[in-house]
């Protein structure tokens, strides 16, 4: 299955640098005029560290079932209907104070049922055939740079848009899942998860909006972000109580498909 999630995601960041940040950029404060020597804080150049809470859309593309039997068996085919889960984020970075800054993110997608009904197969066979369902979380770890037009253009106003990009590795975890046929014997079956661990991607945009003028700045990010998480997938290896119902592998706080 490949993976792709959508987030919306409100951030707090802190420049932790800004009270020694004129002496690193070698300015000497001008006592006539302190407002011209010393930059402020939207424009001053410095680490930071981002937090980040949110809410993470998720789809599953793709998304196919390769029996035991396969190839003598078709590859069956699912439309996959995947549950939203929440998303959090941590990240240190470093801000030029030209329109640029990046930094290293970690980021985490909770839990999520997925559920998928069998659409086609592969040759085409007469059905019905087995339905799906299972879990999904994901991991990442993201190197994200941020452009933002107005500060690079020499205007640093309180609120910021920003464009982004990330590249870096995701880890997605399918949990044990189950197939469900009401013409075979026995109608439900359970296998084991597994683990993807691949490339990930991601873009978006947001704004920024500085929430004091005094002491080390401190910003509140609202963005929307587009992640490609890679792919997840299951084994067909089956587990013990396989002829358990589908519903009792299913938790409250089940992860699902990007």
């Amino acid at each position: 299955m490949k993976i792709r999630k959508l987030t919306l995601t409100a951030a707090a960041l802190a420049l932790s640098q800004y009270a020694t940040a004129a002496g690193a950029n070698g300015l000497t404060p001008v006592v006539e005029n302190p407002a011209i020597a010393l930059p402020t804080p939207a424009s001053a150049a410095g680490p930071y560290v981002r937090g980040a809470l949110g809410k993470a859309r998720s789809e599953a593309q793709n998304a196919y079932w390769e029996p035991p039997g396969f190839p003598g068996d078709p590859r069956v085919h699912f439309n996959m209907d995947v549950d939203d889960a929440s998303f959090v984020e941590a990240a240190i970075g470093y801000d030029f104070a030209n329109g640029f800054r990046g930094d290293l993110a970690f980021s985490g997608f909770g839990e999520a049922d997925f559920d998928g009904d069998w659409s086609h197969t592969n040759p085409t066979t007469p059905g019905p055939h087995a339905d799906m369902s299972g879990s999904i979380k994901s991991r990442a770890m993201m190197l994200n740079g941020y452009f933002e037009p107005l500060a690079y253009m020499g205007r640093h106003e309180s609120f910021q848009p920003f464009l982004t990009a990330g590249i870096g590795m995701a880890r997605n975890e399918m949990s044990d899942w189950t197939r469900t046929n009401a013409t075979s014997t026995p109608v439900s079956r359970t296998f084991e998860g597994d683990t993807n661990t691949g490339f990930a991607w991601s873009v978006g945009f947001g704004v920024s909006a500085e929430l004091n003028t005094g002491g080390r700045p401190v910003f509140l990010e609202a963005s929307y972000r587009y992640f490609d998480l890679g792919t997840a997938s299951g084994s067909i290896r089956p587990c013990r109580a396989a002829a358990r119902p589908a519903l009792s592998r299913h938790w409250s706080s089940i992860s699902a498909i990007t």
